[in-house]
């Protein structure tokens, strides 16, 4: 069996770990199970839930419930976690294992480590759209499967993001005919999937999970590894407005397709005369109108340029590409439009978690004579913000931090010409935006840095952004 008769998947309360202990315990019911969580037995299901955003709760405890009760998995919860480790044939591991100091034991074993990302490689009999980079990576995957779906319905997708569905149990049914669309973070390259993507999309590599990492360069390297496997017949698409992918170009002796928002470029996607192009094998193709493109900002325009060529790759019609790009909604927590109350309109781009991605948000959403008020708070990623506040002079939102590591790194490089105001909850930082806003103004709330992660078992709101939005109307 490939993966030996002593299998052991760490995290089973995370969506990574529920999926391969589901999937494996079935296409291998020989195999020795161990399934390893650092929760506590009674707190199994509440961890499960909160894991499982991208579920209804009945269905999280649902499955959650059917996990537990499989008779042939042995379960280490806290008091015994990772117990009989050193026996292990394979250790799946979730991408954020080496976070956890109860896992640093976990290290020397490494050679026995697999992932979910790597078991789709191994096991998927189609072909692979992978998609990283620093910022845009979860846009640009689900413009990219919203464009494959529609001319190929049975289109896979899944990846990293926290909403995504693991799709295991439905690879068994696919053929070589068929296209899965992964979004991959830099954690899961850390792991040598054994093969590279048929098509490897970079968005772009700037700085980020640096806390991570020993420098930049490292982190650079660990992106670069989608490449690693690139035979004759693959391609990458890469970014050459974006510093980092424009040096992997010049190196990438594999087939490569650019996209720019910026130049007009010899082979590739690109804007002209306020439309998208498509340049390739000596045609070029008017795709659409850039007004018909229904998301804002200029970073937007980038991920659908990359979902432009990383479709026509796959063999994808422009006009088809062009009907998906024209009916696209914004994915949960990016840019995504909330609520407008009383001419204020709300948007939630809470998973913008380093200050790129926030001067994307504040650029995009920016409009003469109006006021944006910024929320933002929560822990670094080793991120350099000394450029963000320079950023954020220029374009003078008002802003309001959360209490929080961030809040004081922006307020002691602000040298008086931001206008700031410190709030204890995001709730006090809402009533604030709605009470200092007129009609046409908006608000965001885009931390800058990890929210989610610092704002957990501290603030009691922190996840409540739609919810007290609706309770603005009041």
């Amino acid at each position: 069996m490939k993966y030996g008769k002593n299998i052991h998947i760490i995290g089973v309360a995370g969506t990574e770990g529920s999926a391969l202990l589901d999937y494996l315990s079935q296409k291998y019911p020989e195999a020795d199970f161990t399934a390893h969580d650092y929760s506590a037995k009674d707190e199994f299901l509440r961890h499960f839930k909160e894991a499982h955003i991208g579920m209804g709760r009945k269905e999280a405890v649902k499955m959650g419930k059917r996990l537990l009760e499989m008779p042939t998995v042995t379960f280490c919860f806290q008091d015994t976690y990772l117990d009989g480790i050193e026996k292990a044939d394979t250790i799946f591991v979730p991408q954020s294992w080496y976070l956890y100091e109860q896992n640093n034991v976990l290290a020397q074993y490494h050679k026995k480590f697999c992932s979910i990302t790597k078991l789709y490689f191994d096991l998927f009999p189609g072909k692979i759209i992978g998609v990283t980079g620093s910022n845009g990576k979860t846009t640009t995957t689900n413009l990219i499967a919203d464009v494959m779906k529609k001319y190929h319905p049975s289109t896979l997708i899944s990846g990293n993001d926290r909403r995504s569905y693991q799709v295991l149990d439905q690879i068994e049914e696919k053929t070589a005919h068929d296209w899965l669309v992964l979004e991959i973070s830099n954690r899961q390259l850390m792991i040598d999937l054994g093969k590279s993507p048929d098509i490897s999309v970079i968005t772009n590599i700037t700085p980020n999970h640096l806390s991570e990492y020993k420098n930049f360069e490292e982190y650079v390297g660990v992106k670069r590894n989608i490449f690693m496997h690139q035979t004759e017949n693959q391609w990458a698409v890469l970014n050459v407005d974006d510093e980092e992918s424009a040096k992997i170009n010049e190196h990438h002796d594999k087939g490569s397709l650019l996209f720019s928002t910026e130049e007009v470029l010899s082979k590739g996607a690109y804007i002209q005369f306020e439309n998208i192009v498509l340049k390739h094998a000596d045609k070029e193709t008017v795709v659409m109108s850039v007004n018909e493109f229904p998301l804002k900002g200029q970073h937007n325009l980038s991920n659908a340029l990359a979902t432009t060529a990383a479709c026509h790759l796959a063999g994808v019609p422009a006009e088809e590409i062009a009907h998906a790009l024209k009916n696209v909604t914004p994915v949960p927590q990016r840019m995504e439009l909330v609520q407008e109350v009383q001419g204020v309109k709300y948007y939630n781009d809470s998973a913008s978690t380093v200050p790129e991605s926030t001067i994307a948000a504040v650029e995009a959403l920016k409009e003469e004579g109006k006021n944006l008020t910024l929320i933002m708070g929560g822990k670094s990623k080793g991120s350099d913000y000394l450029a963000f506040v320079e950023k954020l002079k220029e374009n003078d939102p008002s802003i309001l931090l959360i209490k929080s590591p961030v809040a004081d790194e922006i307020q002691a490089l602000n040298t008086g010409e931001l206008s700031i105001v410190v709030v204890d909850t995001l709730s006090d930082a809402l009533r604030l935006a709605a009470e200092s806003s007129a009609t046409g103004d908006k608000v965001v709330l885009s931390p800058a840095s990890e929210y989610f992660v610092f704002f957990r078992g501290k603030n009691d709101d922190y996840k409540m952004f739609r919810h007290l939005v609706k309770g603005l109307e009041g």
